[in-house]
């Protein structure tokens, strides 16, 4: 796709039976809107159908449409302005000890089987702290290997200079208002407990707001669902 030039032209795809029911419209999805493309026209999509006196519309694919239903020039004439929502992937089904972030309560949750029945597996909130890397950046020259191959030098690379950025948010357990905050230092923190964070040989800058509340950096009492 990045060796064709999409600019002043129109697009369209076509898709073999009905987009919402394949999963090759993630792809496809993708396909529609490649970096190197964005902010370009937008792309059509043919959507036909194989409506006929008498049926229900079916979706069908741009193959059976031309065969059984219309030319190519009415199938222009059904081409839609943008693809439909991508179908749902589903998530995977999590496992004990498995974590995640609930956004909703700004929570730090591990999914949690209380019993042998599978029914009594939940997701138990574990710190009222909601954390998440936020960013990591490496700064450095380029080396002289790099500069005479034009490839990556992972020797250069690993003595480096990184640093990390962690976004934290959380809920004042008193007031209820919404909070958030960046620990920022070496990329070696993600390696090492919170509780270490701001010790040597790191020293991780630790905002005060954070470090006053009271699930830092062991768990708390957990937070309402």
């Amino acid at each position: 796709m990045a060796q064709i030039t999409l600019t002043g032209r129109r697009v369209l795809i076509g898709f073999d039976g009905d987009l919402r029911r394949q999963l090759a419209g993630l792809a496809a999805g993708r396909a529609a809107d490649p970096p190197a493309h964005r902010g370009r026209r937008a792309p059509g999509r043919a959507g036909p159908d194989g409506a006929r006196a008498g049926r229900t519309p079916t979706p069908v694919g741009a193959d059976d449409y031309l065969a059984a239903v219309g030319d190519f020039r009415s199938l222009l004439d059904r081409a839609l302005p943008a693809l439909p929502p991508a179908p749902d992937r589903g998530e995977p089904e999590p496992a004990a000890g498995d974590w995640r972030i609930n956004d909703t309560t700004r929570c730090a949750e591990e999914f949690v089987i209380t019993r042998a029945h599978r029914a009594a597996a939940d997701w138990e909130p574990r710190t009222r702290l909601a954390g998440r890397v936020g960013a990591v950046l490496t700064r450095r020259s380029v080396s002289d290997r790099e500069a005479d191959t034009g490839e990556l030098d992972p020797a250069a690379q690993a003595m480096a200079d990184t640093v990390v950025r962690v976004d934290v948010d959380w809920f004042d357990p008193d007031t209820g208002r919404a909070h958030h905050a960046q620990v920022t230092g070496p990329v070696a923190l993600l390696a090492d407990d919170p509780r270490d964070w701001h010790r040597e040989p790191h020293r991780g800058n630790i905002p005060a707001d954070l470090l006053r509340h009271p699930d830092w950096p062991r768990n708390g009492p957990g937070c309402r669902r």
